[in-house]
């Protein structure tokens, strides 16, 4: 499986490769590791939640192949919360409603890749643009009668 890439509420990447052991969040340039099992739950919660709420049972339905409860689970979003809360992301993202989870996180998967090639298309754009302003002063100054 290739390296997935979320953006969590516009501004928190939270990147996926099990293969090569890349799981991590990253926001404001810090970056907290992430356990296996809790990339995993990120990843099934940011991907399965409807209507910003998703049930516990289907969480740990998915996320544990043995039967799990919900202290179990309780324990991991603890962990998550300090991870997010370590980067400086004050909002909760896992927050108890009943048999659910309201999930105050809405995340997208990005193709990093292209992301980065929009920027630099972006910055080029930019540049380009101040180069033909300075040409034109400097035209305008050359020309300017004296």
């Amino acid at each position: 499986m290739p390296k997935q890439c979320y953006l969590i509420n516009d501004e928190i990447k939270f990147y996926f490769d099990a293969e090569y052991g890349d799981l991590s969040i990253q926001f404001n340039g810090n970056t907290q590791a992430l356990k296996p099992k809790e990339a995993q739950v990120l990843k099934y919660m940011l991907e399965h939640h409807t209507a910003g709420t998703i049930s516990v049972e289907a969480i740990l339905k998915a996320n544990w192949p043995r039967k799990a409860d919900k202290q179990t689970l309780l324990k991991l979003l603890f962990e998550l919360r300090k991870k997010f809360r370590k980067l400086g992301v004050i909002e909760d993202g896992f927050i108890a409603n009943g048999p659910n989870y309201q999930l105050n996180y809405h995340g997208e998967r990005i193709d990093e890749l292209q992301q980065e090639l929009d920027e630099m298309r972006a910055s080029k754009v930019r540049w380009r643009r101040y180069i033909f302003i300075v040409l034109a002063i400097i035209l305008a100054l050359v020309t300017m009668p004296k």
